[in-house]
């Protein structure tokens, strides 16, 4: 083979090597662009739609509910105030939250989300601003009966009595509503079944459960007292992941298939993703 013969080889090999790279980075582009819009369907008010069968968190829902406001917040605003300055930690916040669907509120913190969560609990009352529970203004309602009988939270670091046993933790707040013993005993049973607690843990302690299994448990103690709305101050901040998952299915299942309204304040974008609505706060307000 000649000289010319091996430089033209050498020129069509370099071609040929160019040609794969481009068609390789072609490739990757359009694997890059598929995917850039699979992540623009996250939206932050829309219905999130899964198609994984496999995970319980990423299954289709369709809502057939939420025709109308059960907590309908207008206008809603608070203000920390002191001698020095003022700061206005909820900014005309304006919402309706319905039964039958899962929210998840975001957020950087300081961004209001735990002083929203207090508002919405029934904690204190807005500066402006009206909170309607099924039309009713909290301001006008009484408020021990609200928190004990309407809406129930859930903390993250679950709050429950360390010397009462699971059964006894779940139990507490039909004490506290003069429920009779067995009737509450049969009612705290049933709410631990929903969650996926049967009899053999019923007369331990907290101590002798995992984080996940405690978070059940306090799950349970706001389902035993009938509240149809459940707020959850990040449910999942103490937990791995898996059961955090668990935790997060078992919220999404009670929103719609018990019809609950369930509203979680969260840092983890995991519960975003699987939210029905997933609303963003930023300086106290609203990002629409």
């Amino acid at each position: 083979m000649g000289k010319s013969e091996k430089v033209k080889k050498s020129i069509w090999i370099l071609v040929i090597c160019v040609i794969v790279i481009a068609l390789s980075v072609t490739a990757l582009i359009v694997f890059r662009d598929n995917l850039f819009k699979q992540q623009a369907n996250f939206d932050s008010d829309i219905v999130i739609k899964r198609t994984d069968d496999q995970d319980p968190l990423k299954m289709p829902y369709k809502n057939e509910m939420a025709d109308t406001s059960i907590l309908q917040l207008e206008k809603v605003s608070y203000e920390y105030r002191n001698k020095h300055q003022s700061v206005k930690a909820v900014n005309e916040f304006s919402y309706g939250f319905s039964q039958g669907l899962f929210y998840a509120i975001t957020g950087k913190s300081g961004s209001g989300k735990t002083t929203l969560l207090s508002l919405m609990v029934g904690l204190d009352f807005p500066t402006e601003g009206i909170i309607k529970y099924e039309g009713k203004d909290l301001k006008d309602m009484n408020m021990d009966k609200y928190r004990r009988d309407y809406i129930s939270l859930i903390y993250q670091d679950y709050n429950l009595f360390p010397l009462l046993t699971v059964l006894e933790n779940v139990m507490y707040p039909l004490k506290l509503k003069g429920e009779k013993t067995t009737e509450g005993k049969m009612l705290a049973m049933e709410k631990l079944k929903m969650v996926g607690l049967d009899e053999p843990y019923y007369k331990r302690y907290p101590s002798m459960l995992s984080g996940g299994e405690q978070q059940r448990v306090a799950i349970a103690r706001a389902l035993v007292t009938g509240s149809s709305i459940l707020l959850a101050d990040e449910p999942t901040g103490n937990l791995d992941t898996e059961n955090g998952n668990n935790i997060v299915a078992i919220l999404r299942d009670l929103a719609h298939n018990d019809k609950f309204c369930v509203i979680v304040v969260t840092h983890d974008l995991e519960i975003a993703y699987v939210a029905d609505k997933m609303l963003s706060l930023r300086d106290g307000r609203l990002l629409l």
